[in-house]
């Protein structure tokens, strides 16, 4: 028998929104003992409840249920988006696999002015400070 992850992931993402059950609950229309219900696996939510999370968090009923999404990817922890069409695209295992490479090729990329600009076109303007802050500090 396969591990249900629902509970566990619940509980992970009312914590990296940083909400209180009742305001997690409250976007999907439910109430914080619902919510406790979850987290604690005294209850499941019934499918309707898996779809909207699935829909606002971009990962699939799926993963909801059969992965552990507090030890997948970073990009999806950290909340940094590829860009919100591509990112509402890929599965977590995609974007793991796109980290991966960037990772693996990340000096190249940071040398490449072509890259920095379609970069600095991408980003914010606090993400572009961020951005050279450690540009120098690699220097």
């Amino acid at each position: 028998m396969t591990e249900d992850f629902i509970s566990l992931n619940i509980n992970h993402l009312v914590g990296r929104e940083n909400l209180a059950k009742d305001a997690f609950g409250k976007i999907f229309g439910l109430n914080r003992g619902a919510i406790s219900s979850y987290i604690d696996g005294k209850a499941k939510p019934k499918i309707d409840t898996l779809r909207k999370i699935s829909e606002k968090y971009k990962i699939s009923i799926d993963d909801i249920v059969n992965k552990n999404l507090s030890k997948t990817s970073d990009v999806f922890n950290n909340k940094v988006s590829l860009s919100g069409e591509v990112s509402g695209k890929l599965t977590i295992k995609e974007i793991e696999i796109v980290r991966e490479a960037i990772l693996m090729y990340e000096k190249q990329l940071l040398d490449d002015p072509v890259f920095n600009k379609w970069l600095d076109l991408k980003l914010t303007k606090k993400e572009n400070e961020i951005h050279r802050e450690y540009q120098k500090l690699r220097n």
